[in-house]
């Protein structure tokens, strides 16, 4: 009867009634608890609903029960790769900003290089009532009304500032430009400004997305983007994938009501990387995550490595204090500094005692 459910689980799954699937699977677990592939099945379940800190404990339960089990070691891996991708690009809006909204704005959006049309610096954003002097740039992000920009998310702005201006609060300027927009007053460089600091913040609207829930196409899972679940076969026909592109395209073709021209080409390069084994493959285990640098200046473990060594600590040597060999690389080159040092000072003292024989 577990295997029944499990099955049933599986398949409730893959027609996206998670609700379902999850009960299948708990009354499945509820018969037998210490069911691997039960567990295993959560964990993908977790995943698809993307609660990564879910699934990473469904597969940690699974790692208590077997081990050996052959798939555990790399949905760990996939699974801290995600809950990594998904808090280092989905920003929690910091409590003194989200307590400063306004009627009419939402924040400061500070930007680099001294320009409003500059990336976006998310941890110098400040509150609507904070006062923005001289040396900041940016904009404040205003409550829009409709959709905006290619993305549908592009921000109505107020105040697009470069690092030379005066003292001002976005509550402010903000409830000035409802106003001038409202009244059609706003001035033909003021509306040129707000049209480029639209257009240059369009392909990061993601980014001005704070908390809460964020549309699918702006997700740094490239499966939900497609709408695909995370274990689809990679066949070589790629029906199950290329059935999902096609949807999704239709979905947000720019030429279609509700379409957008940031989702469409999100989705496009989705695709293009699921459909690669390779590229994938480097997608789950985090391959472009940077690495960290070690004392003697070489990369340090991927972020594959740093699960796998989590978890498998006896797959990799004991390094009580660190790894031996990267101390003797410092030593080496320490000696070496040391040495050529002492040569330049042998080299100074017999110059000097040239010269003093000399005259």
């Amino acid at each position: 009867l577990a295997t029944l459910q499990l099955r049933l689980a599986i398949c409730h799954r893959r027609s996206k009634d998670f609700d379902a699937a999850q009960q299948a699977l708990q009354a499945s677990l509820t018969l037998y608890p210490r069911y691997a592939a039960a567990l295993e099945e959560m964990g993908k379940l977790w995943i698809d609903r993307g609660v990564y800190e879910q699934a990473i404990h469904s597969f940690e339960t699974l790692l208590r029960v077997d081990r050996k089990w052959p798939t555990v070691a790399g949905w760990l891996v996939r699974a801290h790769t995600l809950q990594r991708r998904q808090v280092e690009q989905f920003l929690v809006e910091k409590p003194e900003v989200l307590k400063g909204r306004t009627e009419h704005c939402i924040a400061w959006r500070q930007t680099g290089g001294c320009s409003p049309t500059g990336l976006l610096e998310p941890t110098a954003d400040k509150s609507c009532k904070a006062v923005i002097v001289a040396g900041n740039s940016g904009f404040c992000q205003c409550v829009s009304s409709g959709s905006r920009g290619k993305s549908g998310f592009a921000p109505a702005t107020a105040a697009e500032s470069n690092c030379d201006h005066g003292p001002f609060t976005c509550a402010e300027q903000c409830q000035e430009r409802s106003k001038a927009e409202a009244g059609l007053a706003l001035t033909a460089e003021a509306a040129q400004l707000a049209s480029e600091v639209s257009e240059a913040v369009d392909a990061q609207a993601c980014s001005l997305l704070r908390g809460g829930e964020f549309p699918d196409w702006c997700h740094p899972n490239l499966y939900r983007v497609l709408g695909i679940r995370c274990d689809f076969p990679a066949a070589e026909d790629g029906d199950e994938l290329k059935r999902a592109y096609k949807r999704r395209s239709l979905q947000f073709h720019p030429d279609k009501p509700g379409g957008s021209a940031v989702a469409f080409q999100r989705i496009a390069d989705a695709h293009h990387v699921l459909l690669d084994p390779e590229k994938r493959k480097a997608f789950d285990e985090g391959a472009d995550f940077p690495r960290k640098v070690e004392q003697d200046g070489s990369e340090g473990e991927t972020q594959k490595e740093e699960v796998e060594k989590k978890y498998f600590p006896e797959n990799f040597d004991f390094q009580p204090f660190g790894d031996p060999q990267s101390d003797r690389r410092e030593a080496k080159a320490r000696q070496e500094r040391q040495l050529e040092q002492r040569r330049q000072e042998a080299l100074a003292r017999e110059a000097h005692q040239t010269k003093r024989t000399d005259l």
